[in-house]
């Protein structure tokens, strides 16, 4: 880099820096306002004060024969072959694009940021410009979350629960200093969830957003991922029911109805593969019955379309429904259950609930037949296939030992009581420990509760007002072949398995003979439809059946 004095006129080239002036005013002009503010966000003060040098230097090069006239410019050396300040200055804008880019699309928004980012949130909720703010929300949501203090929550319930403890907010140290960036933080993600148009925009267009949303613990009530769950339910155009349409691997063909998730899968895997999570911070029991049950009971052309008779009304497995999706959550929910030897209940008695919701909004249902197709009746069979692969299931699990079932029941209702009370929890858990060390374990218990289910199932069909007696026959039939396709077999391969689900099978007879309760005008009505069906299918159920009148009526003599 000479020193050479010589006229201003001839060395004094600004034309390469006023070109790359124009190039970035060209470039801020075209590119979306929002993509400059997401840009602006994510720089701090060192990135503008690099941004700052650059511009300097590059003056500072190309006014070199004016600086060396006033004896201002220092010179380290004679320039590289082929370079000089004009391409010097060429070579600080590549140099600064390039990193003004890697900034913009890898950094994170800086603690000092959050202000102006929350800012810049308030004004997009208020002008409802949705898509703008999802693509600025995205990059940032991880870096506002560790801000704000939370952690994303893990896939077990046992790490659960001590960032429930560590990560719950200091609400009184939030009042104080409200201007700080964790609480800041605190304002936006609230302010996010709390907005119920962004949820369901977002639900949809990026449902990824939400999965990130409803891991957070404690700070996000479970009204969030309710909303959330109920949107891609009953949107049949949103990821959820794609998945669920292309979930239908088994996870071991020939052992049971329980779906492989796949990894690609990312709202099934996210919501229904861990039980314990699903229940009990995510409430996705609680988001698919208040969906279905509020669909069937006011969504009139919903129920309209359920009544239609169509040739392809059997194919309703195959077409996007939010009934049939319910059914389809709610049926890996309790697989995943099943296998986790999960020692509650979970949401299985919605099917009884969706049964008789569809039964009472079926028209004209005392001509249904065996030639009559209906998507309501088929939704109905469905339900009851559905109860019976829940039964069934307990045929193919493989045990868990008792330590790791009990830790599973202490982690989930622990969790529980931390997000109810926040209170005494050392002295609850240590009392429930000793409590839960002497607890017995029932290795089926949901397929236990699932033949209790589809004896009250079975006792709401046969006392149905608005079902006609061929309707009826047809549902017993179909409990009644599926005990059959249990015994046929007298070779099975696996014997083990064959006796247990020849357990299960009748453990289901028996529980439809109980119903509802021990009525014997319940049992009485049962035998006049079971004495219309195929008497060598319809023996075992009918046996028991005659048995169980037997006993009813000598309790009433010995009355």
């Amino acid at each position: 880099m000479g020193t050479m004095t010589m006229p201003l006129e001839q060395t004094i080239n600004t034309e390469p820096l006023l070109t790359i002036m124009g190039i970035v005013a060209a470039a801020w002009a075209i590119i979306p306002r929002t993509r400059l503010l997401q840009i602006s966000l994510n720089l701090s003060w060192i990135d503008w004060t690099l941004t700052g040098f650059a511009l300097l230097l590059a003056n500072y090069l190309t006014f070199e024969p004016l600086l060396s006239s006033f004896n201002l410019y220092y010179s380290i050396g004679p320039w590289l072959p082929g370079l000089d300040s004009a391409s010097a200055t060429y070579l600080i804008f590549i140099v600064w694009l390039a990193y003004v880019f890697l900034r913009s699309r890898f950094g994170h928004l800086p603690r000092s940021n959050t202000k102006k980012f929350k800012e810049l949130i308030d004004r997009l909720i208020a002008t409802r410009q949705y898509d703008e703010l999802e693509l600025i929300i995205e990059p940032q949501l991880d870096k506002i979350s560790e801000i704000a203090g939370l952690k994303n929550l893990q896939t077990n319930a046992s790490s659960k629960n001590s960032e429930l403890k560590v990560n719950a907010p200091n609400n009184h140290q939030n009042q104080q200093n409200t201007q700080t960036p964790q609480a800041i933080a605190h304002e936006i993600i609230f302010k996010i969830i709390n907005t119920k148009q962004f949820t369901s925009h977002i639900s949809l267009t990026n449902p990824r957003i939400c999965l990130k949303l409803i891991k957070s613990p404690k700070v996000i009530p479970t009204d969030f991922s309710i909303r959330f769950i109920e949107a891609v339910i009953k949107n049949t155009e949103s990821q959820l029911h794609m998945e669920l349409q292309n979930n239908k691997e088994f996870q071991t063909p020939g052992k049971g109805s329980r779906l492989r998730i796949d990894n690609n899968s990312i709202i099934i895997k996210e919501l229904l593969s861990n039980p314990y999570i699903a229940t009990n911070h995510y409430g996705v029991e609680s988001a698919i019955s208040r969906t279905a049950l509020q669909l069937i009971e006011n969504d009139e052309m919903l129920i309209n379309k359920l009544n239609t008779p169509s040739i392809y009304s059997k194919e309703i497995d195959k077409e996007p429904n939010p009934i049939n999706a319910s059914i389809s959550m709610l049926n890996i929910l309790i697989h995943e259950g099943i296998h986790n030897q999960y020692q509650n209940s979970i949401g299985i008695r919605l099917m009884l609930y969706l049964t008789e919701s569809l039964i009472n909004k079926t028209e004209d249902g005392l001509n249904y037949n065996s030639r009559t197709g209906t998507p309501i009746r088929y939704l109905i069979e469905q339900i009851i296939a559905t109860v019976i692969e829940w039964i069934m299931e307990g045929s193919y699990i493989e045990k868990l030992p008792k330590e790791n079932v009990l830790e599973n029941i202490k982690n989930y209702d622990t969790t529980l009581n931390i997000m109810k009370l926040q209170k005494n929890l050392e002295v609850f858990i240590n009392n429930y420990s000793e409590q839960l060390s002497r607890k017995e374990v029932d290795d089926i218990f949901i397929s236990r509760e699932s033949a209790e289910l589809l004896g009250e199932i079975t006792a709401t069909i046969v006392f149905s007002k608005t079902m006609s007696d061929e309707w009826k026959d047809l549902c017993l039939n179909q409990i009644i072949q599926n005990h059959k396709g249990t015994h046929k077999n007298p070779y099975p391969a696996d014997e083990e398995i064959a006796a247990q689900e020849k357990e299960m099978a009748d453990l289901m007879l028996d529980k439809i003979i109980q119903g509802r309760s021990t009525s014997p005008e319940y049992r009485r009505q049962l035998l006049i439809h079971v004495e219309r069906l195929d008497k060598e299918d319809s023996k075992p159920l009918r046996d028991r059946l005659l048995q169980a009148i037997a006993e009813d009526k000598a309790r009433e003599s010995s009355h």
